[in-house]
């Protein structure tokens, strides 16, 4: 589970976000470990159990919205809190 005080942050930026431009749907994505993938290679489906892929960078969460120009989405888009990547 994400940190309270992270998902408190992000329940305040979609707070600020809706006064700003209209919201049409948002939520955030389960973890990788959660989910599956069921692929129909060989006419019959396979699942696989996640995680499954490998990657540096992960989809956590979406946001719909319609707003008065490409410029204010850009400006919300980078004030979107979010976890600063590990250096390895």
């Amino acid at each position: 589970m994400p940190d309270p005080k992270k998902l408190e942050e992000m329940a305040r930026f979609n707070g600020e976000l809706g006064k700003s431009v209209k919201i049409l749907s948002l939520n955030g994505l389960h973890p990788l470990n959660t989910g599956a993938r069921v692929s129909f290679g060989k006419g019959k489906p396979t699942v696989t159990d996640g995680p499954f892929i490998e990657t540096t960078e992960v989809l956590g969460g979406y946001w719909m919205v319609e707003a008065n120009s490409k410029e204010e989405l850009v400006k919300w888009g980078a004030a979107v809190p979010r976890r600063r990547r590990r250096r390895d």
